[in-house]
């Protein structure tokens, strides 16, 4: 094909794009939606938005009011800024907002939603909800983990053992959850992978899962050796617990451990490098934070 046809080609696809947007967005919903700023086709209202998010969106509800929506590429958003909305949502219809809406990235580093943060809300939840409080935050649990707990507040915050660099490589996959994704405004393009975020993000959990493959047999061949103190586990001997478990109720299966210890990577690195925000640029960055946490914990519901 020769390079005219193409740009000819290329214009019609973004022509009838546009035209079918326009056509869509022009269709009356099935059921009504609040009032909102208008955005570009196809775009929506991506290119308007400000880095301070927070004051944008509270001079937008001085002017739709307390709830209204706008486009986040092809993404329906919806802003929530008074409290007693933000009460119907976050209490009294809790389990119709309990899914999220989870990026790309996300998905990759939860092993496909298998946390308790990316997961539908379902019996599965349920079930890792139940596993984490009667098993992992019992008190049993607490009291047996406080030597080690004791043993890093002593170092002050000054970096432990660091097995294979793995906090390194889960704070390089921090920095990259955080990244704007055009997938995740486009899940049309999420095949192409034009940021190439997800085959970053699986390299980095294959990474990971070396490591943590590596530490869990060496732990388990320590238990059958009994090298293990009794009464004395951390977080990890507790999965590796739950995973050896015959009860489905109560037992988790490998992937399952490395998600929920993807988790407990991802807190301590973010606790480990607190003062990588103490910056000139603290301020930016923890408001594009603050509300990447708030997309992706609440879907597309935002609440100012």
């Amino acid at each position: 094909m020769d390079p005219f046809a193409a740009v000819a080609l290329l214009a019609t696809v973004f022509i009838l794009s546009i035209v079918w947007m326009l056509k869509k967005t022009s269709q009356a919903a099935p059921y009504p939606l609040p009032p909102g700023p208008r955005g570009l086709p196809i775009l929506g209202y991506l290119p308007f938005l400000h880095e301070n998010l927070h004051i944008q969106f509270t001079e937008l509800a001085h002017q739709y009011g307390p709830i209204y929506k706008f486009k986040l590429g092809n993404k329906l958003c919806m802003v929530i800024s008074s409290p007693s909305l933000v009460k119907e949502v976050v209490r009294d219809h809790d389990a119709v907002f309990a899914n999220r809406d989870a990026p790309i990235a996300a998905l990759i580093a939860s092993y496909g939603g298998n946390d308790v943060v990316w997961t539908d809300y379902d019996s599965h939840w349920r079930m890792m909800r139940k596993i984490f409080s009667r098993e992992m935050l019992s008190n049993s649990n607490i009291e047996g983990s406080y030597h080690l707990r004791r043993g890093e507040h002593g170092r002050g915050g000054e970096a432990g053992q660091d097995r294979g660099g793995v906090l390194g490589v889960v704070s390089k996959l921090v920095d990259l959850l955080g990244k704007p994704n055009v997938s995740d405004y486009f899940p049309g393009l999420a095949r192409f992978d034009v940021q190439g975020i997800a085959k970053e993000m699986k390299g980095y959990v294959q990474c990971v899962d070396r490591i943590v493959d590596e530490v869990v047999k060496e732990r388990m061949g320590m238990a059958e050796n009994g090298k293990i103190d009794e009464g004395k586990n951390d977080f990890l001997q507790t999965l590796i617990d739950l995973k050896e478990r015959r009860n489905a109720e109560t037992s988790i299966n490998m992937t399952e451990l490395r998600a929920l210890l993807m988790v407990r990577f991802i807190t301590f690195s973010s606790q480990r490098n607190k003062k990588k925000w103490l910056g000139s640029s603290a301020p930016k960055r923890c408001y594009i934070s603050y509300y990447t946490i708030r997309f992706m914990t609440f879907g597309n519901t935002i609440y100012n």
